[in-house]
């Protein structure tokens, strides 16, 4: 019984030489986009977005603009148990297209999809140009990936309110 206890105490060392060999390493590659660190190590710095739905909910409006007029304004919240961007589509050039956008997306390690309002059948379409400049605070991305009848490829800022 002894030898067990014995081999018990030695693996217990063993498992925790690991765990603190583990900190030492997260530890020197922690950064404010990793929180692996904070786990083993104790990091200090502030927590960073995850990339989940929930850095993105919210109000986002157009920067220079008063957020009103098409695109002007992305609201990401949750109905129902679906996350859901509405925005103003007025304009848009023929039958069928929405005055007022409100369809299911995914935003998932930093990247943006919506159910192509456009085209439902399609499914989710890629917003390919998503980018923080701040993180949680401001995007980038390229208008016509917003407003889908837009056929200038100009990139535009949101901002969080």
């Amino acid at each position: 019984m002894s030898i067990l206890k014995t081999k018990n105490t030695i693996m217990k060392k063993v498992i925790l030489s690991v765990i603190i060999l583990a900190s030492i390493v997260s530890f020197t590659s922690c950064t404010k986009e990793s929180t692996d660190c904070r786990l083993l190590a104790g990091c200090n710095k502030e927590k960073g977005s995850d990339g989940s739905n929930k850095d993105i909910e919210g109000i986002w409006i157009l920067k220079g603009t008063s957020g009103v007029g098409p695109g002007g304004k992305l609201v990401f919240f949750e109905r129902a148990g679906t996350n859901t961007i509405s925005f103003d589509c007025s304009g848009s050039p023929g039958p069928g297209w929405p005055l007022k956008v409100e369809t299911p997306y995914k935003f998932e390690n930093n990247k943006l999809s919506y159910i192509d309002y456009e085209r439902p059948a399609n499914g989710y379409f890629q917003v390919t140009s998503f980018k923080w400049v701040v993180q949680d605070k401001e995007f980038s991305v390229k208008f016509h990936q917003v407003l889908l009848y837009v056929n200038s490829d100009y990139i535009v800022n949101y901002i969080k309110q």
